[in-house]
């Protein structure tokens, strides 16, 4: 069952398969719904399987092989200095003495702070400035000539960083500052900890938790990734109860 459903994950995902009609489509469900002693067909038993477990795949975004040639340099400008001293060690107020400093080499920049929420079974982002929420959005995610973006989510830094990332949402955001360089706009990237006192940093952190109580956005794709996850614990879930 697990195996066959993060394989239509990981076949949604990927249209230009030789598979993904065979498994996404009804493909000759009639002939064999009336034979009942043959095995069935791939797209029949996912369609069991998917009933047995009440699970519905939200929309997936589709894969690709990633927007640079592995010869071609993909730069971000990112400032990690931050993530080199020891939160458990260093006091708030160095933090945010790093902080404004960081901020006064910035001082030309638009600044916008995004954070994350999660809690058992809700998840949702925010991006915010001082003065406003730009963007806030329960999960199944206008800048000038300078922007930078503060963010206390070191993983997902890194990950945009990493330019042979095969997440499709890091691989979308790579397509994106692509697009935006070849506009001769800057986009800058800074780590900031968390919980420290940073204003910008705890209004996203607010404003991500007021996410949560959002409906989901019906428009909202999902990577296979992460419906495989869905899958895993849907799984986990109905063996605990049995």
């Amino acid at each position: 069952m697990e195996l066959c459903l993060k394989y239509l994950a990981t076949i949604s995902a990927t249209p230009s398969n030789p598979a993904y009609q065979q498994t996404t489509k009804d493909f000759l469900t009639e002939i064999f719904r009336h034979k009942p002693r043959l095995p069935k067909p791939l797209w029949m038993r996912i369609q069991h399987y998917k009933e047995a477990l009440d699970i519905n795949f939200p929309p997936i975004a589709l894969r690709s092989l990633g927007q640079s040639p592995p010869w071609q340099e993909f730069t971000t400008n990112m400032d990690l200095s931050m993530s080199e001293h020891n939160r458990p060690t260093t006091l708030p107020s160095t933090f945010r003495t790093l902080f404004l400093a960081i901020q006064e080499k910035y001082n030309n920049y638009d600044e916008y702070y995004t954070d994350g929420s999660v809690t058992t079974n809700h998840s949702g982002f925010a991006v915010v400035t001082y003065t406003n929420t730009v963007n806030s959005s329960r999960m199944h995610n206008m800048c000038s000539i300078w922007t930078v973006i503060y963010s206390d989510s070191l993983s997902a830094l890194l990950a945009i960083k990493n330019q042979f990332n095969v997440h499709p949402l890091i691989q979308h955001i790579h397509k994106l500052l692509e697009e935006i360089a070849a506009l001769d706009i800057i986009i800058s990237f800074v780590w900031v900890p968390a919980h420290q006192g940073i204003v910008g940093n705890e209004l996203a952190d607010k404003a991500a938790k007021e996410a949560i109580t959002q409906e989901i956005a019906p428009n909202l794709i999902t990577a296979h990734l992460d419906v495989k996850k869905l899958i895993k614990t849907k799984i986990k879930s109905q063996w605990n109860h049995q």
